[in-house]
């Protein structure tokens, strides 16, 4: 009973949060069950868009990163929806870390049709800069580039070669990227799982 307690206090400070940011949100009243299961089975019960969630941070434990880390992977692998694995602390409000997460954004394609899904899935967020990063291990297609020109004309194109996660994990750096956009299926999913593990900053996986 103490445990549920808690636990709705926090949902309480969570949703004064959003709603001190002008964002719609309710919570889910809070009760025991495997964290895993029930948060893809109410994703799927409340028919999401996307599942949001943390991976570690600052001030946490080793203990407690080691056990967020393990539920952020299980419900990558169990969701049907994109997933948003945030690797930051909520600072000055809502509205400003959501506008930072977004403020510089790597986009990792390959040319396949789940790539061309996610660059239409990013359009809804308030990205303000891109970075567009192919790791070739195929031809190139020209066309689906010129739509990313399209779509973002300021993004700034990559190609290279070279391990697919570790480039985009060192691209990411190196161009001090807010959050990385990768896909889950075909040639990206092989890699999904490493850039999540092995990223900085918040990686959205889609799927």
């Amino acid at each position: 009973d103490e445990l549920i307690k808690r636990a709705k206090e926090k949902l309480e400070n969570l949703l004064s949060l959003f709603h001190s940011a002008g964002i719609k949100a309710r919570y889910i009243e809070p009760y025991i069950g495997d964290p895993v299961v029930e948060i893809v089975r109410k994703a799927e019960e409340e028919k999401v868009g996307l599942i949001m969630m943390g991976a570690r941070g600052k001030g946490l434990s080793r203990k407690l990163k080691v056990v967020l880390g393990s539920v952020s992977d299980e419900v990558l692998e169990l969701s049907s929806v994109p997933v948003l694995i945030t690797k930051f602390e909520v600072k000055g409000g809502v509205c400003q870390t959501v506008e930072g997460l977004f403020r510089n954004v790597l986009y990792a394609f390959d040319f396949t049709s789940e790539s061309r899904m996610l660059l239409d899935y990013i359009k809804r967020f308030p990205i303000k800069n891109v970075i567009a990063l192919h790791v070739a291990e195929e031809e190139v297609d020209l066309d689906f580039i010129e739509k990313i020109k399209v779509e973002y004309p300021s993004a700034k194109i990559i190609l290279k070669l070279g391990k697919v996660g570790k480039v985009i994990v060192d691209i990411a750096k190196e161009f001090n990227a807010t959050l990385i956009a990768v896909g889950s299926k075909e040639k990206l999913g092989s890699v999904s799982n490493y850039v999540v593990r092995n990223s900085d900053v918040s990686v959205l996986v889609y799927k």
